[in-house]
């Protein structure tokens, strides 16, 4: 009988002493006894304990003889180790880094390309990107760091600060406490979402006093202005090209007036 099947047979009298000796325990009873032991309640009976402790050395025991049988030859040349699972390559934090100055340039048509086919960042990731472009929109990136990891990838969070319309000439902002996250993937962006504390970092305020600005100043145009929930993620107003143009015409024109109205002192 060659070495081979020695060591076969072995293997499955030692996988058949083992399954005896399980099945000889009644694992729920077990289970059930450990549980009350551990709150106070009973003592187990103290035979099945030995069975179990019996099998798990069993168990053990077959475990390592395996390990003996089937250990390589010391000979032979190991074989690689499997990456570690998660550990994000160069090129993900790359994507995540250029997803993150593309997002802070207000440049669309480069978001897109990074993204894997058929992903949307949020709902209304364009229609924002139009809003803070006319609100000449200012991030500070910092550098991305991995955070997390989903199904979808590795997760990159972002922190930023940023200045809109007007703020950092009239001497408000920096505003803080915003973040950029994005999932990568395969060298893809397969996911992407950003925080802004606007009611907590400053620039809701800011905000209120250009728009009360503007409404005391040209009334006839602020309603188009102020579109519903416009400083929020949620805006999709639904604009034509036309209606965009002349939006952003305005909001930047009205931003020019507001800081040359109220300068610094504000």
């Amino acid at each position: 009988m060659s070495t081979q099947h020695v060591e076969r047979d072995l293997v499955a009298l030692l996988h058949r002493h083992a399954e005896d000796a399980m099945n000889e325990t009644d694992t729920q009873t077990e289970l059930q006894a450990f549980r009350d032991t551990v709150e106070g309640r009973d003592n187990p009976p103290r035979t099945r304990r030995r069975v179990v402790i019996a099998a798990a050395a069993a168990l053990a025991a077959a475990a390592a003889v395996v390990i003996a049988v089937w250990a390589p030859d010391p000979a032979e040349s190991p074989e690689p180790a499997p990456p570690v699972p998660g550990q994000d390559r160069a090129a993900d934090r790359e994507t995540a880094e250029a997803f993150a100055v593309a997002y802070a340039d207000l440049d669309a048509d480069r978001m897109a390309d990074l993204m894997a086919d058929g992903v949307q960042p949020w709902d209304t990731w364009q229609a924002t990107l139009r809003r803070d472009v006319a609100w000449d929109v200012e991030r500070q990136m910092q550098p991305c760091r991995r955070t997390a990891e989903a199904t979808e990838g590795i997760v990159f969070t972002c922190p930023y600060t940023m200045h809109l319309r007007g703020s950092e000439e009239v001497g408000r902002g920096p505003f803080g406490d915003n973040t950029l996250e994005v999932v990568v993937q395969d060298g893809e962006v397969t996911l992407a979402d950003y925080t802004q504390l606007v009611d907590f970092n400053g620039i809701t305020a800011h905000l209120a006093k250009v728009d009360r600005w503007v409404a005391e100043n040209h009334p006839e145009d602020f309603a188009f202005l102020r579109m519903e929930r416009v400083d929020r993620k949620a805006v999709d107003p639904g604009f034509s090209e036309a209606e965009w143009s002349r939006w952003t015409r305005l909001s930047q024109r009205y931003t020019d007036e507001y800081v040359a109205d109220v300068g610094s002192g504000s």
